[in-house]
């Protein structure tokens, strides 16, 4: 199924487990909503260093309130702009 793909998608970057997978799962429900919300950012804060900045915290930001093995830090969001988010 896609929610099968976009799991194992995710879980191709080093640092996703299969619970981090899941939560990113949770808040953008398929690969090209993922995609979606970095380019609203785009949209908004431009290619600049500030939509930068912004697509790179946006993971991080969204699950900053998990606790344990499933929060994101902010590095691993970095990478994960960097796939998803054409930094």
């Amino acid at each position: 199924t896609l929610r099968d793909v976009y799991l194992k998608m995710l879980m191709c970057t080093r640092g996703i487990t299969g619970e981090k997978a899941l939560e990113i799962q949770k808040r953008w429900k398929t690969p090209i909503e993922f995609v979606e919300a970095y380019q609203r950012i785009e949209e908004k804060e431009g290619k600049g260093e500030q939509g930068k900045k912004r697509k790179a915290e946006l993971v991080s930001g969204e699950m900053g309130n998990l606790v344990g093995r499933k929060k994101i830090a902010k590095a691993l969001s970095v990478k994960i702009a960097e796939v998803w988010g054409d930094v």
